[in-house]
């Protein structure tokens, strides 16, 4: 069909055929193959609106079949549906077309090993085995904490005076949790470290995160709980919040989900408190050294921790820097032009792999795998 082909389509899927194109398509979707197309073409023409309408995709392609099959009484054969993850693309200034289907490269990504590890305050590393259950000692023998499958914990009872710091450091392809001494739960995001004392003896409970960390904080009202970045510091009694303070983003993201907290700008003039609501996001631009508060879903900043991937209005250089820690994978973006768009997109359970193929089923850009790096390039056709 070719071009007309993709007229056809597209009103196919718009439900705006006439009696005359409806024969032509039905006689196209004879051949196996065609048919097979259109039902991906319309699960993804569906798919990519998921994140602002709520849409059976099933249902949307019996719809307009039904159209079809009234304009065209032969019926056509249908195959079975396939899962992809939802991808909205907001290009600026420009609509988003349905063009040819693009490959990707046949090379084999192979994904390095990483190491979560444990450094305490003496300098020595210790490693984390996932899905271990064991104490974690000194050299002297003396107990630290106790890990528990993917979570370290620390002695909630211990009456110990002395403040020694460990840091824990998670490496990109890994998350991690950690319960502090005082009964408070951080979950860690890949290419993360949080540095925090074996147990709070001081007036206030301090902890210091590079990276991502979700946290759930245990009430005390006479022990503020503080986060700090390298930027910011985040002062909370008990509540659930995310941060994101990673050294190559420009902007810290805190993202309140229950409770209070207060941010506090460092290293300004100007000293400028932020009291953050349920619900609500607070960008620090390093650049500006401004903070800006905003009206979000909370989901859409903290589903990492179940291992989900949202993309809200992101960069495509934002989105490649989070799954290239996700993943533990190299990628390189060799088609600027995607940089001056901002994007949506929602995945679960998907492997790098079955990303990047369904980017390159929308037609956003096509890509290879080269020297174990996964290259994205101009589609051929745009």
């Amino acid at each position: 069909m070719e071009n007309k082909d993709n007229r056809l389509i597209e009103e196919f899927l718009n439900g705006k055929l006439n009696e005359q194109d409806a024969e032509t398509l039905k006689k196209w979707m004879e051949h196996p193959d065609n048919a097979h197309f259109l039902k991906e073409e319309t699960q993804l023409y569906y798919r990519l609106n998921a994140l602002l309408h709520s849409v059976d995709t099933e249902k949307a392609y019996k719809r307009n079949t039904a159209l079809l099959h009234k304009k065209a009484t032969r019926r056509f054969p249908w195959v079975s549906i396939f899962k992809y993850a939802a991808l909205m693309v907001m290009l600026l200034g420009s609509a988003w077309l349905i063009r040819s289907l693009l490959l990707a490269g046949d090379d084999k990504l192979i994904i390095p090993e990483t190491q979560i590890t444990l450094e305490l305050e003496d300098g020595s590393l210790m490693k984390i085995q996932l899905g271990e259950t064991r104490e974690i000692q000194t050299a002297k023998g003396e107990k630290i904490s106790t890990q528990k499958h993917d979570i370290l914990y620390y002695d909630t009872t211990s009456k110990d005076n002395k403040t020694t710091y460990n840091t824990l450091k998670i490496p990109y392809g890994k998350t991690f949790k950690v319960q502090l001494s005082d009964g408070s739960l951080v979950h860690l995001n890949a290419g993360s470290q949080l540095k925090y004392p074996n147990n709070f003896t001081e007036s206030k409970r301090k902890v210091y995160l590079q990276g991502e960390a979700y946290f759930e904080v245990t009430p005390n009202k006479d022990k503020p709980f503080i986060v700090q970045t390298s930027d910011t510091d985040i002062q909370v009694l008990g509540t659930k919040f995310n941060v994101s303070a990673y050294p190559d983003e420009k902007l810290v993201a805190t993202v309140l989900v229950e409770g209070s907290v207060k941010i506090t700008e460092k290293e300004t003039n100007k000293s400028t408190n932020v009291i953050l609501l349920p619900g609500q996001l607070a960008l620090w631009n390093k650049t500006t050294e401004k903070i800006n508060v905003t009206k979000v879903d909370v989901e859409d900043y903290t589903s990492w921790i179940e291992g989900k991937l949202v993309f809200e209005s992101k960069t495509f250089e934002e989105m490649l820097r989070v799954l290239q820690r996700k993943y533990n994978v190299s990628i390189e973006n060799r088609y600027s032009e995607l940089n001056t768009g901002r994007y949506r997109g929602r995945f679960e359970d998907e492997s790098i792999e079955q990303i990047m193929k369904t980017f390159a089923k929308s037609r956003l850009f096509s890509y290879t795998i080269k020297n174990n790096t996964l290259i994205i390039e101009k589609p051929e056709n745009k």
